[in-house]
């Protein structure tokens, strides 16, 4: 069990694990509020592992896991999210991270350098359909038939994104139905359903923002892709590099899915710690 801590950020309660020493690395996880929004839990096949070498800091962003949901419906945004992680970030005195994000967590990673230069040093980004052109909120509705975010469908979700599912003990299922069955993560999933419409045109226009600014800097960014994930196939990180520009590196790892840092964890770490070293 990861030993967690908290911390109010400007009247949130914000759940995260600090460990390690040295350079920091910053894990963001993935899903929107109250869609299978398990949290930090997911990367604690990592953490361990990857504080031999650095300070790591894992954090249930907004409205996720542990965390409080956000103050306002007008908050259920992803802009909030971002600001609230940036004012976390910054409560911890962390600068020059290398931030990595996965799925939905890798559009707020790289969304943090346009708020906060100086933040962000290196940047990660695993298994995200959030930058692929046309309507976010029709593709999330073609795998909703599938993937219910839901405590009574934790196993089965699992199970779908993941090519090995060695990693889903009795514990991870336990622990991710406990997260989920929180009357906090249903009041938040209700209140994101009736801000769907503007959270995801607000998504469209940060998206197009970041696509914009990330050719012309010079941030360091690796892509790591499960290639046996249905719900973001590799296609969609192939062009993802070609967006992102010449300084993008993709690698792509096999016999994996949507989790592959919880399915591969020792060959994800070797990744991360290497290109994190710089």
């Amino acid at each position: 069990m990861l030993e967690r801590r908290r911390i109010d950020v400007a009247g949130v309660g914000t759940s995260y694990v600090d460990t390690g020493s040295g350079c920091p690395i910053v894990l963001l996880h993935g899903c929107d509020i109250g869609w299978g929004s398990t949290g930090l839990m997911v990367w604690q096949r990592n953490i361990a592992a990857l504080a031999e070498h650095h300070r790591v800091i894992a954090v249930d962003r907004l409205g996720h896991g542990y965390t409080d949901n956000p103050l306002t419906p007008e908050q259920y945004r992803l802009s909030a999210t971002s600001a609230h992680l940036v004012a976390f970030l910054e409560r911890l005195n962390v600068r020059e991270a290398t931030v990595v994000g996965q799925s939905r967590g890798a559009f707020v990673a790289a969304h943090l350098p346009l708020l906060a230069p100086g933040l962000v040093r290196r940047l990660v980004l695993t298994n995200t359909s959030a930058f692929a052109t046309g309507s976010a909120d029709a593709r999330l509705d073609t795998t909703a038939p599938v993937f219910q975010g839901l405590a009574e469908t934790a196993e089965a979700d699992f199970h779908w994104y993941s090519a090995d599912t060695s990693y889903l003990t009795p514990e991870w299922i336990g622990e991710a139905t406990e997260i989920l069955r929180q009357p906090k993560t249903l009041q938040g999933r209700a209140t994101f359903e009736e801000q769907r419409g503007a959270y995801f045109a607000e998504l469209a226009e940060l998206r197009d923002e970041i696509l914009r600014w990330y050719p012309v800097s010079s941030l360091e960014t690796l892509l790591i892709w499960g290639a046996a994930d249905p719900s973001t196939e590799l296609s969609l990180g192939v062009d993802l590099r070609a967006a992102l520009g010449p300084g993008t590196d993709l690698y792509v790892m096999g016999g994996a899915g949507h989790l592959c840092f919880a399915e591969r964890p020792v060959l994800y770490n070797r990744l991360l710690t290497h290109f994190a070293a710089g």
